[in-house]
């Protein structure tokens, strides 16, 4: 069967918000309508682009929500220890240290997501500013402007 398409959880599962679930399936919605429109070109190709498209769309939640995980100060069970001693990938610590250092009102841009995840990543460079700033990370031109 070469005909078939996940969609939602039924698709990837790695944390129970729905409203994830939702932008995942509204966006594997949208790839889907596109493949389904473009009726010029194989089924073959449109296929590998939609599998494709999941995946980096899979890859790129897993990986934000393995962030949270790591980056979270909570040490009351061995599930947040164990992401804790995981530590960061290289380049999630990359974008960290982007961020932490960005000229005043500049982050990293998204294109530093995009070539990690490609094309199809959920979420973009302010997902992971605001992240980021709720973990307590600031980028240093703010906060030394902020100290007295």
């Amino acid at each position: 069967m070469k005909n078939v398409i996940g969609v939602g959880m039924s698709s990837f599962f790695c944390e129970p918000l729905e409203s994830t679930a939702i932008a995942m399936a509204n966006s594997t919605a949208l790839c889907l309508r596109e493949a389904l429109q473009n009726q010029h070109v194989s089924v073959e190709l449109l296929r590998d682009r939609l599998n494709r498209s999941q995946r980096q769309l899979a890859q790129s939640v897993l990986e934000f929500v393995e962030m949270h995980y790591t980056l979270s100060k909570r040490s009351d069970s061995s599930f947040w220890r164990d992401y804790q001693a995981k530590g960061l990938a290289a380049h999630q610590q990359a974008w960290i240290e982007r961020y932490k250092h960005a000229p005043s009102g500049k982050r990293f841009e998204l294109s530093d997501v995009k070539s990690v995840f490609g094309e199809f990543g959920m979420f973009c460079n302010l997902s992971y500013a605001m992240m980021f700033y709720g973990y307590g990370i600031k980028p240093a031109a703010r906060h030394q402007a902020l100290t007295p």
